[in-house]
């Protein structure tokens, strides 16, 4: 059990990491981007090009078509005008945010630009020729930065001709509410772009960290196993709103399949079905469920089309009890009730031991890193300060021990990583 003192620590922890983050790491002087280029005008786009001009960086919005661009800018329209309404800013402002945004179809004026980011769709094949348009309409050394959230950025940057100038700034959805970016370096990134992303981020709002290209990056790949495990669970008989309830009992702000309606089932059946789940698959002991690309299949996309584990209201889209349609794809098992311990820690521990090993594997350079990422990109238990001030909380002895006893039940894909095996040993804790 944890003592308030603990608690105090953790959260304290968690506010000097933010504000410490909001310094750029890198020595390199950054370019200083006054316009930004936007590739898609869609739900993404149109955050990224919200948080820009809303923070005096121009932006060219380009789409293929005019009528995603409007909707875009309406969508940007309508939160100013919010704003305009409960007198947070004037009208005129409001009027001179949104002219921030030009909207075209066309590549006029990218030749004048230091940097484009692109907001497509999640194929290897259109970024590389997104790449290739870019290089014969903008100047030679632009920054290239994709908005991928599971592609390859060392693939990618085999399409460009500058790979040192080829990032990946990873937002998340909804983009001018979620506080993280994270920046997605490759081995041959250039600090030059590396420190001009961190300075773009910080000036958009964001807590940035930066990590390695890897299938999932971190806060992905620290997510896949947490919801792949709730899904077994629901196979064995467990059921939604009890999964739910009892991590947000914890202290998460969000259940994890409540958050899988949010994010859109078809993003899940995506990542799913990528690198990110050959990669966990490879694991000893390790199942990886196939119930989400069969919902994405059947037409559910969770939240936005009001078809998924849960109901919604079909008016106000608010969330309406469980859809008991849904068990159907994990073969409407016997229900069986799971204790909140038994729902908690098989999440919460898959969770901080995939932290762990992207500490040993170089994904992340910090413990302090990993924390920022665990709290602002999937509210890991904000009052712990993130995955490793968690694990010095209650002691890597303890993790260990659960762990263990986890694995005596479900197998080795509950088997502690060495550095947690090593820091036991040796009685020491995570420098965060």
């Amino acid at each position: 059990e944890l003592i308030l003192s603990d608690v105090s620590k953790a959260l304290r922890g968690i506010f000097f990491n933010m504000t410490e983050n909001k310094k750029n790491p890198y020595l390199t002087t950054p370019k200083e981007i006054k316009r930004l280029g936007i590739l898609g005008a869609g739900f993404m786009g149109a955050g990224i090009t919200e948080i820009s001009i809303n923070n005096n960086v121009d932006v060219i919005l380009k789409d293929l078509d005019e009528k995603t661009i409007s909707n875009a800018k309406a969508s940007i329209w309508k939160t100013l005008n919010k704003k305009i309404k409960r007198k947070q800013i004037q009208a005129v402002d409001g009027k001179k945010i949104i002219q921030k945004a030009i909207g075209q179809t066309s590549f006029s004026g990218f030749n004048k630009l230091e940097m484009v980011i692109e907001a497509v769709v999640e194929n290897m094949d259109v970024k590389k020729k997104v790449i290739k348009e870019l290089e014969e309409n903008c100047n030679e050394n632009f920054i290239f930065a994709s908005n991928t959230s599971s592609l390859p950025l060392s693939e990618m940057a085999k399409a460009a001709r500058h790979p040192e100038n080829v990032v990946g700034m990873h937002y998340f959805s909804p983009v001018p509410k979620m506080p993280l970016l994270e920046i997605i370096k490759t081995n041959e990134t250039s600090e030059l772009t590396l420190a001009t992303c961190y300075e773009l981020g910080v000036k958009q709002g964001k807590t940035c960290i930066v990590v390695n290209d890897s299938p999932g990056f971190y806060v992905n790949r620290i997510l896949a196993p947490y919801l792949n495990e709730v899904l077994l669970m629901l196979e064995e008989g467990a059921s939604i709103s009890a999964i739910d309830k009892s991590i947000k009992k914890l202290g998460m702000p969000v259940g994890p399949i409540a958050l899988m309606d949010e994010v859109g089932i078809d993003i899940g059946a995506h990542v799913m079905a990528g690198e990110m789940s050959q990669l966990v698959a490879q694991r000893e002991g390790v199942k990886i469920s196939k119930a989400l690309p069969k919902m994405f299949e059947a037409g559910y996309l969770g939240k936005k089309n009001k078809k998924g584990f849960y109901k919604y209201d079909n008016k106000k889209g608010k969330k309406s009890g469980e859809n008991k349609n849904a068990y159907s794809f994990f073969g409407s098992p016997k229900k069986i009730n799971f204790s909140n311990e038994q729902i908690n820690e098989r999440t919460i521990l898959l969770l901080l031991n995939e932290a762990v090993m992207c500490l040993e594997e170089g994904i992340i350079d910090t413990a302090k890193d990993g924390d920022i990422g665990g709290v602002f990109g999937i509210g890991f238990l904000p009052w712990s300060g993130g995955p490793f001030s968690y694990m010095n909380q209650f002691g890597i002895e303890n993790i260990v021990s659960r762990m263990n006893t986890q694995m005596n039940s479900y197998g080795p894909k509950f088997k502690p990583r060495p550095l947690l095996l090593k820091m036991k040993e040796q009685s020491s804790q995570f420098n965060v």
